[in-house]
């Protein structure tokens, strides 16, 4: 792709989630430099030209999608207050012996929350790795103090977006979706891991610079623990996770996903947890699409969205589990803005 296709890739992305594109980071993820920024200057100029995008403050939206520009600063605010509030547990994070990972990771990496500007309603996504054979020794720890908080406060503000084992770095959904989400990640505390997370993950640069992940990269903890707890142990509780779901449920589920082996059409897995079937990604593609070919007809094309979402990393979804019109409303609520609403976004 050209520098002036990406820069529409890369806006129209950012549209999918109602928010604006730094100019700077945009920049820095497409390895803009002394040998290239005039082209890069060029391109800009010709998009806004052919009234496809505006510029102000530093930032780019689609042309007619100005007010994203303007709630940039209280979101970005709004992000940096939560990161704040939940530097405590992250810091009780650091302490326990088998993580060796923890990045931010969604909306809040994004520095793009809710659309009513809620702190209340506002969760902290965060991106986990532990030592090997401890994951499930993790997770019954956070499930005790999860409940204890649910408890007593009626929620909780942290949420496991992904985890997994030093050991199984590797993100199974290779596509701009998923790129992107390891481009945000802001690591909070890191034993180690990040590089190697980077490194287990170089398709990553089939979309973005590496100086954009590399610029990331530095640690606020910068300890080392090492893990003496047994497979044994670890699948023990990763059976009693199992059996706990299935007496919650009054099912068999619960019970019947005990595997070791990876499937990534499940949730809950040995060695990780993460979103079943890629998440967002299936109703992001298709609201990437559809605003591509309406707001940037003369640059969409099959080949570029294959490009981008390469059909090899996709889901299989059977009939009844399609994305409807409806869900693809529910999942992006969180990203409408007020004004949107009004009709005037």
């Amino acid at each position: 792709m050209s520098i002036k296709e990406l820069i529409v890739v890369h806006v129209c992305y950012r549209d999918v989630f109602n928010a604006p594109v730094s100019i700077e980071a945009l920049k820095t993820w497409l390895g803009v430099g002394r040998e290239n920024h005039q082209m890069f200057d060029t391109a800009l100029a010709e998009l806004k030209n052919e009234g496809l995008m505006i510029e102000a403050k530093g930032f780019l939206a689609r042309k007619g999608n100005e007010e994203v520009i303007l709630n940039q600063k209280r979101k970005s605010e709004l992000a940096e207050k939560i990161t704040a509030k939940g530097q405590k547990g992250l810091t009780l994070l650091s302490k326990m012996p088998f993580i060796k990972f923890v990045g931010i990771s969604g909306s809040i990496a994004a520095e793009n929350p809710t659309y009513d500007f809620d702190e209340k309603h506002v969760d902290l996504d965060l991106f986990v790795v532990t030592s090997k054979n401890t994951l499930w020794c993790f997770i019954l720890v956070e499930r005790i103090f999860t409940n204890i908080v649910r408890l007593f406060q009626g929620n909780h503000f942290y949420c496991l977006n992904y985890v997994t084992e030093d050991s199984f770095l590797e993100i199974y959904n290779k596509n701009f979706y998923t790129a992107t989400e390891l481009i945000n990640l802001r690591p909070i505390i890191d034993k180690g891991v990040f590089s190697k997370l980077i490194c287990c993950n170089q398709w990553v640069d089939k979309y973005y610079n590496k100086e954009s992940k590399e610029s990331i990269s530095a640690s606020v903890f910068n300890k080392s623990f090492s893990s003496s707890i047994l497979f044994s142990v670890n699948y023990l509780f990763f059976i009693l996770f199992g059996l706990m779901r299935s007496l919650k449920r009054f099912d068999l589920i619960g019970i019947r996903d005990l595997k070791t082996t990876f499937d990534p059409n499940q949730r809950f897995n040995f060695l990780r947890i993460s979103n079943e079937r890629g998440g967002y990604q299936e109703a992001i593609k298709k609201k990437f699409g559809e605003l591509f070919k309406d707001n940037f007809k003369d640059y969409y094309s099959e080949a570029l969205m294959e490009e981008l979402f390469p059909a090899e990393h996709s889901f299989v979804f059977s009939p009844d589990s399609q994305i409807e019109d409806f869900k693809m409303k529910q999942l992006f609520r969180k990203y409408t803005l007020l004004t949107d609403e009004k009709g005037s976004g």
